[in-house]
């Protein structure tokens, strides 16, 4: 974008050099397995980007993720590797915790979360294309608001999204904008949707629904009121 929604920082370290001292091993696996790391935010932070031989951008899938609170985007890529080699999809992990404070300061905002997957993949020619964009515990519950930015931005980046364990939480000061119509009555028309959680979860801390699953029973009833199409839910007893 022309003009950056990314405050400027002034870091000492940067995240990826947090992640190669506290996550040594992930990182190495990663470079191992042939990982490309592309700066952001004018170096301090990064996006992991890996793609299979032979890959078009024209038609092949992208995996597009957002770590969960205190993760590193090289994680990301180990625990994706098995089915990114055996799908043949390309991978590009967004680091948007800076590696320091797990409080709110210590991560990139909704608007700012966008602009680095924007700009990480307008660094490889990617626009617009076959993205499935996954979330994790925070990173899940900040997606819808990604999935958001995109529907106003008009980039049509994401095919579907998998929202893994990080429910939509109506006090969220973008969430309730939405709630409240700010955007229009059905925002998320035509976006596709695949939920996960597992039945034994609980999150103590949270304001909203202890149970993870019904958080995220919660979540299929906003996106469904907002116009989304939730295609799988799916419900791990274990």
């Amino acid at each position: 974008p022309e003009t950056s929604v990314i405050e400027t920082r002034h870091l000492e370290k940067t995240a990826l050099d947090m992640v190669k001292e506290e996550d040594p091993e992930s990182y190495q696996a990663a470079i191992d397995h042939g990982v490309e790391i592309i700066p952001l935010d004018n170096g301090n932070t990064y996006g992991a980007w890996w793609q299979p031989e032979d890959f078009d951008a024209e038609k092949d899938i992208i995996l597009v993720t957002l770590h969960g609170h205190g993760g590193w985007a090289v994680k990301d890529f180990e625990v994706w590797y098995p089915e990114l080699t055996q799908r043949q999809y390309a991978f590009f992990g967004v680091q948007w915790w800076l590696g320091r404070s797990l409080e709110d300061e210590g991560y990139y905002d909704i608007p700012e979360m966008y602009e680095l997957i924007v700009n990480g993949l307008a660094a490889k020619g990617i626009t617009s294309g076959n993205i499935v964009l996954e979330g994790f515990s925070m990173g899940s519950a900040r997606s819808y608001g990604v999935v958001l930015s995109d529907r106003i931005a008009k980039n049509n980046l994401f095919d579907i999204t998998i929202a893994n364990a990080g429910q939509w939480e109506d006090g969220y000061p973008l969430y309730a904008d939405v709630l409240a119509e700010k955007y229009g009555k059905t925002p998320f028309a035509n976006t596709k949707w695949v939920l996960f959680c597992g039945e034994k979860d609980e999150n103590e801390y949270s304001s909203y629904f202890v149970h993870v699953c019904d958080g995220m029973e919660h979540t299929k009833d906003v996106l469904t009121t907002l116009g989304g199409n939730v295609d799988l839910f799916i419900k791990d007893p274990n």
